[in-house]
């Protein structure tokens, strides 16, 4: 009887943050690609997404890196200035 309860109870499962969307992807590539071994197509697929998110990382620093040397230069030109 108690085991019967147990299954009636409502559970919450809490899914990390961007799974939902990552899967809906995956599934969507899959479907349109029609991949002979899914399993290889998906090991490629989220390769070339990690490749491309640590490419980009590296972008996105290399140029934030880039816009605070120009305003700490920027910043040296004006204080020099002023002696």
């Amino acid at each position: 009887m108690a085991s019967a309860n147990l299954f009636r109870t409502r559970k919450t499962l809490i899914v990390p943050y961007g799974l939902k969307s990552w899967l809906g992807c995956v599934c969507r590539a899959v479907l349109l690609e029609e991949p002979g071994n899914v399993i290889d197509f998906i090991f490629d697929y989220c390769t070339g997404l990690l490749n491309f998110r640590s490419r980009e990382l590296k972008n996105i620093l290399n140029s934030q890196i880039f816009l605070v040397t120009a305003e700490y230069s920027r910043t040296c030109m004006v204080s020099t200035s002023f002696r």
